[in-house]
């Protein structure tokens, strides 16, 4: 079976979604700031976590599923 683009996007949509499942929180760097006391440099950094509800996540999976599934027939 050799593995067309329509199969190969299927499949990273069906691992997406399940990543989304198994993890639904992502971190992500928000800002980064700079600030200096005397001759000390101190850098602050916040982070921002994102929650990826379970209905986009099983949407995702789905549409994969049909990608996969839905990929044109041999040439």
């Amino acid at each position: 079976m050799k593995l067309r683009p329509y199969r190969i996007f299927g499949v990273v949509l069906v691992l997406a979604g399940l990543a989304g499942l198994i993890h639904p929180q992502v971190r992500m760097p928000s800002k980064k700031n700079e600030l200096q006391i005397g001759s000390a440099k101190y850098i602050m950094e916040t982070t921002r976590i994102v929650t990826i509800p379970w209905y986009i996540s099983t949407l995702i999976v789905l549409s994969g599923v049909a990608f996969f599934f839905s990929s044109p027939a041999k040439h």
